[in-house]
């Protein structure tokens, strides 16, 4: 994988790991109903929400910047969502949540920027230019995939898109939870970071 620096000024945060699991088909991308699969996401944080304790963080005022998309063409699956985290009916945090998967030819790249519900746009331009920044290196793309030779996932990006939408993915490291479950983490203390923005 190679990559830019994309890292602005504000206070952002990026998450990125790459995991040896194996070649994503892509096959039933078609499937993929953007509406049903935010319609379901709602669905089921309202019943985590009734179900969670005074003491336990409920996710509330969720609104969707981007539903859940496939682009077959770069291979990229995206989503990004703002949500307010309440203990207690308290609101203790405000957050933009922007993911982003990108599929090569024996990966699986997630990177998600999280930041203040008021840096919206910047992680909106944040996360756009993950999207062009980052790409697998020649020999390693989606389309270098040879059947003959390379591993395939038991997981299809239609399962993974239907499995990072709720609830539980709204927790940080929920998404690589999920992704790694089909597969080692390849590299932890190298391409996966924390980076913190300093502001201005």
């Amino acid at each position: 994988v190679k990559g830019d620096n994309i890292m602005g000024e504000n206070h952002e945060y990026i998450f990125l790991e790459i995991t040896d699991n194996g070649y994503v088909s892509d096959e039933d991308a078609s499937s993929i109903d953007s509406d049903k699969l935010a319609a379901d996401a709602d669905a089921e944080i309202a019943e985590t929400n009734a179900k969670a304790t005074d003491l336990e963080t409920k996710f509330i005022n969720m609104v969707w910047i981007q539903k859940p998309y496939y682009d077959a063409s770069s291979h990229i699956f995206e989503l990004s969502r703002t949500f307010d985290e309440e203990v207690n009916d308290i609101i203790v945090s405000s957050t933009v949540n922007a993911q982003t998967i990108f599929l090569g030819r024996s990966s699986t790249l997630p990177a998600t920027v999280i930041s203040s519900k008021t840096q919206l746009s910047d992680v909106q331009n944040v996360a756009r230019d993950v999207q062009s920044m980052i790409a697998y290196t020649a020999g390693n793309t989606y389309a270098d995939y040879n059947p003959k030779t390379d591993k395939k996932s038991d997981v299809t990006i239609g399962q993974i898109a239907a499995g990072i939408v709720g609830a539980k993915i709204l927790g940080k490291l929920g998404l690589w939870a999920l992704i790694a479950k089909f597969g080692k983490v390849a590299i932890v203390a190298v391409v996966a970071f924390f980076a913190k923005i300093k502001g201005k």
